[in-house]
């Protein structure tokens, strides 16, 4: 007996959800910075009422199972994100001077790295890096790369050595 493998088409579906969940994510995350509601609340909008998410306007449909995940990895673990975030930073970067776009990024990211553990590591980070470019052209999808790939280390290799401190 052969096991068929799943039609290309939807598998290619199945990444573009996830990639606009990743997004609609992000902003999640950067709304409830500039916001009066929570992240429970916004995360509850966004998936009840796609229209408050600029998603809609792009015609992009998010896996909504996905994105609530990653809400509630993060709700519960957020001081651990931006912990091992500050850890990492070096200068000329500072934690407290961070773009919000850019926090917002990064905090999804590592997020997703912690939690995600059935997703390829590579693929998350440079979904991330892509959703950077979108937003800046200097040093901060680099960082992004960086920050991301210790996340991944400490994350998912916590036993292999590395010079590096979280």
């Amino acid at each position: 007996m052969t096991k068929t493998s799943p039609d290309p088409s939807a598998r290619r579906a199945d990444l573009k959800k996830r990639t606009s969940s990743r997004l609609m994510f992000v902003q999640a995350l950067y709304q409830s910075e500039h916001s009066e509601d929570s992240l429970h609340v916004l995360g509850k909008d966004f998936c009840e009422d796609p229209l408050k998410s600029f998603l809609v306007d792009e015609g992009i449909v998010a896996d909504p199972a996905y994105f609530k995940k990653l809400l509630s990895v993060f709700e519960h673990d957020i001081h651990l994100f931006d912990e091992r975030i500050k850890g990492f930073l070096t200068l000329p970067w500072h934690f407290e001077r961070l773009e919000p776009i850019l926090l917002s990024i990064l905090r999804a990211g590592s997020a997703e790295l912690f939690s995600m553990r059935d997703v390829p590591e590579q693929l998350i980070i440079n979904e991330y890096v892509t959703l950077a470019h979108g937003f800046f052209h200097q040093k901060e999808p680099a960082l992004v790369h960086t920050i991301l790939d210790k996340m991944a280390h400490l994350f998912r290799h916590p036993h292999e050595t590395r010079n590096e401190t979280p």
